[in-house]
């Protein structure tokens, strides 16, 4: 079975540290994480994953 790739979007490092800790020994792949939605968006343009994960109030 394919792992599922993720990206994650906060503002808060300790956060995207923090969930990707949480994601270590899953079915689960982070291939990214990023401090803002414009340079996610640049990187969908070249990889896309099957889930995101973005805080809801970020900037």
């Amino acid at each position: 079975m394919d792992k599922i790739s993720v990206f994650i979007v906060d503002d808060h490092e300790i956060m995207r540290d923090g969930v990707r800790a949480l994601l270590i020994g899953t079915n689960i792949k982070v291939l990214s994480d990023f401090p803002n939605p414009p340079e996610m968006f640049e990187r969908l343009k070249h990889q896309v994953p099957d889930v995101i994960l973005m805080d809801i109030n970020i900037l």
